[in-house]
């Protein structure tokens, strides 16, 4: 399975200075399947936050080491 795209969700919950965060990354394979699942926590809860965004999956860039041809 190939990722395009990662679904982080964050959660808070508490109130004042005595919250707690926590965070969740999945793998999705397209953006469309990426907001689809990140709509499904579009729910309402008292002392709960939860935000779900997708982020594009960053291919590292080549290093120059790489580049070089080893005899």
């Amino acid at each position: 399975m190939t990722s395009a795209f990662i679904l982080v969700i964050t959660i808070t919950f508490g109130l004042g200075s005595d919250q707690q965060t926590f965070q969740m990354s999945f793998p999705k394979e397209s953006k469309a399947e990426c907001i689809s699942d990140a709509e499904k926590f579009a729910v309402p809860l008292p002392f709960v936050s939860i935000q779900a965004e997708c982020k594009p999956l960053r291919t590292p860039s080549p290093r120059e080491e790489d580049d070089i041809q080893k005899t």
